[in-house]
């Protein structure tokens, strides 16, 4: 073989070489891109694709050779022009890498970069898309998100539970809570009542007056609200005018009704509305249910405390009264006891002595109204205790039949003094609200105009008109004596307690201490003035107002 076609042949062997090794390395290129998740795309400067991945057609169900020669965003967007914010259109202009996130119209997510490609020259020929799809990742983030923020609402209102002072505070700031993390506008919170089976809307938020009349208070036992409000399940209307017609006018589209509970108690419903066609993502409604169930276990909690706080308030109350009343009773019985004991050894000295006759009468007379005193005593001590222990019913009671039965009595029971009643009135018939016990509150008036005065003749007046104290009509009564009054120092608490500085001064007893209570049971008012204004010895005034039948 001659030298000149060794020399060929060499040449051919190395050609060939080189060939089957640049065949080998686009083999592996190729095996290599097309082993990639991310999309490839080659493309040139108008957006034209000269070259995709595998992954990148499968991702609209071709081929390689399909897309070539068509435009990315015809392709993977179906549009006529490139997207908003593309990274590839970017790259070209800043001439250099740019990445951002876009949706495909069939809602997948995508991580999209662009990287421009140079000649020799630097000049750029075109750019390289890569795209990943990062569709379930962004879920899960986000997915992760509304569960963190859907945790926060929820910590935040058991946080509320704890930091409320009272239960309408909670429900309120719950509420706003709610409303700042979902899209819904309005609604409100009501409170079942076991007696009546009504649900009672306690506190709304940017409802229609006309739509709260229609709502406020509902029977969940029957009708279209049973439906409506479900004691076990959350309940989402699309469109609330098919409960309600003209709920739409009112600004109620969309609602979502959640109930709530403790364990297995039915509280209540937390109720949200939007004026327009609204609804909530899975992971809301969820949320919605677990916050329905943690008003619910806080509102038996205030519940569970007020109850406690009111035994405790009523055992402390009826530990101060009965204190009060014992100490009270003690000195008055004792009082009585001696005044009977002084007359009863006097009386045993003039037995046997006929010229202290009319002495004697006036003892016994004394040992009678002593024991009469003693007798009322009682009688306060019971009714004061039977107004503490029940609701005192409140009925229409015409005030001179009751007036003039207390009349009748006092005179009975202090015949041997002289007495002086005179009425002076505006109408010949007065009405008010009160009770039986509003004979009680004459008679303690009465007897202390009579046991507090050292006249020989005891003068008594009784002034009846009706009067206007802040828009509210009343009945007011004023009983003047010419006794031996109050004094200023003790008009201050005369009615309050019912004691007195000493053991041995005799004061008002439990008379006013039942008068006080009486008149406070009718939403009604007692005080006590000077006869003559700024001279309290020229006798009391017992003012009373007694509020009028509407």
């Amino acid at each position: 073989m001659k030298k000149s076609e060794l020399i060929e042949a060499e040449e051919n062997i190395n050609c060939r070489e080189l060939e089957d090794e640049l065949n080998k390395y686009k083999i592996e290129k190729s095996a290599i891109l097309e082993s990639l998740l991310e999309h490839l795309v080659y493309q040139s400067k108008d957006n034209t694709i000269i070259w995709v991945n595998k992954a990148a057609a499968d991702s609209v169900n071709s081929t390689p050779e399909q897309l070539i020669g068509l435009k990315c965003y015809q392709v993977w967007n179906n549009r006529e022009e490139p997207c908003d914010g593309c990274p590839i259109v970017k790259s070209l202009k800043s001439n250099k890498p740019e990445i951002n996130q876009m949706t495909t119209p069939d809602g997948r997510v995508w991580h999209v970069a662009g990287y421009p490609i140079r000649d020799k020259n630097n000049n750029i020929i075109g750019v390289v898309e890569a795209t990943l799809d990062i569709t379930e990742k962004t879920t899960a983030e986000q997915n992760v998100k509304e569960r963190s923020e859907q945790l926060t609402v929820l910590n935040r209102i058991i946080t509320l539970g704890n930091e409320s002072t009272n239960l309408q505070e909670f429900l309120e700031k719950s509420y706003n809570q709610v409303l700042d993390y979902v899209v819904f506008d309005k609604g409100g919170i009501y409170l079942y009542d076991n007696e009546t089976k009504h649900n009672i809307l306690v506190y709304h938020k940017n409802v229609h007056p006309d739509f709260i009349a229609a709502v406020e208070d509902v029977d969940i036992s029957k009708g279209l609200f049973k439906e409506v409000f479900d004691k076990n399940n959350l309940l989402y209307i699309d469109d609330f005018s098919k409960f309600m017609e003209g709920s739409k006018e009112l600004g109620v589209y969309s609602t979502v009704i959640v109930p709530l509970r403790s364990k297995d108690e039915y509280a209540g419903s937390l109720n949200i509305g939007a004026p327009y066609h609204q609804t909530l993502s899975q992971n809301e409604l969820e949320l919605l249910v677990a916050i329905g169930k943690q008003i619910g276990i806080t509102i038996r909690k205030f519940e569970s405390e007020k109850l406690l706080k009111e035994s405790e308030e009523k055992y402390r109350k009826a530990y101060y009264q009965a204190n009060l009343y014992r100490d009270i009773f003690a000195h008055d019985i004792n009082n009585i006891l001696q005044n009977i004991q002084s007359s009863a050894e006097l009386s045993s000295l003039y037995l046997n002595n006929p010229e202290k006759l009319h002495t004697l009468k006036e003892l016994y007379e004394i040992i009678s109204e002593q024991v009469q005193r003693g007798r009322k005593l009682i009688t306060n001590v019971r009714k004061i205790n039977k107004i503490d222990e029940s609701e005192v019913k409140i009925e229409k009671i015409e005030v001179f039949r009751t007036l003039n039965k207390a009349i009748e009595f006092l005179k009975s029971s202090y015949q041997a003094r002289t007495i002086d009643i005179s009425i002076n009135a505006s109408e010949k018939k007065f009405y008010v609200l009160a009770n039986n016990f509003l004979r009680d509150v004459f008679e303690n008036i009465l007897i202390n105009a009579v046991r507090h005065n050292n006249k020989s003749k005891i003068e008594i007046s009784i002034d009846i008109k009706n009067d206007l104290l802040k828009n509210k009509n009343y009945i007011k009564m004023e009983f003047k004596d010419n006794g031996l009054g109050i004094s200023d120092y003790r008009k201050k608490s005369i009615f309050e307690k019912g004691t007195r500085k000493g053991q041995s001064s005799e004061g008002m007893g439990l008379g006013l201490s039942l008068v006080k209570k009486i008149i406070d049971s009718y939403q009604g008012k007692i005080w006590v003035d000077d006869k003559v204004k700024g001279d309290y010895k020229q006798g009391c005034n017992f003012v009373l107002l007694l509020p009028e039948p509407m």
